[in-house]
């Protein structure tokens, strides 16, 4: 039987964790940034954290609909294809 070599078994993972602001468009754009940095180091898999494009919005308790909730497909979804 022949095993492969740990070369080939390697796999690059990328986790990102940043502080997200109200402007979705800088976030985006940092995390496009942290993005091409994972896969000039060569990672497979990027990882994002849960809210990379939005601040967290649970940090006051409120029955008003989010302002940035988006539908499926969205604005987000589209730019991660």
């Amino acid at each position: 039987m022949c095993m492969p070599d740990a070369s080939d078994t390697t796999l690059r993972i990328a986790l990102i964790q940043t502080a997200a602001s109200t402007d979705i468009a800088a976030n985006l754009k940092k995390t496009a940034a942290f993005i091409r940095t994972a896969k000039a180091k060569k990672a497979e898999i990027v990882c994002l954290q849960e809210l990379f494009a939005t601040p967290y919005f649970c940090q006051t308790e409120s029955k008003v609909p989010i302002s940035h909730s988006e539908y499926l497909p969205g604005k987000t979804s589209r730019w991660l294809t």
